[in-house]
């Protein structure tokens, strides 16, 4: 819920950056500022999906070996 939280107010704060004129055009400042919060923003999307694709394996296959090591792989992630 965090994870999702933070991209809806992540991509709202772009959009209405965008509307104030502040593109990544403008400086350098602004270029690194979207690119780095971007950049989080599609590692925390990433992770979002990557939990619901094992959560979906779970929810198949319960708790093997292999599903096992996955919840270890993600808690890492």
């Amino acid at each position: 819920a965090l994870g999702l939280a933070f991209v809806g107010l992540e991509i709202n704060e772009f959009v209405h950056m965008e509307a104030e004129g502040a593109t990544i055009s403008r400086s350098a400042y602004i270029s690194a500022f979207f690119t780095l919060v971007g950049t989080h923003g599609l590692h925390v999307s990433i992770g979002l999906i990557w939990m619901v694709a094992i959560m979906l394996q779970l929810a198949r296959h319960g708790i093997t070996a292999v599903t096992k090591r996955k919840v270890f792989v993600i808690g890492l992630y």
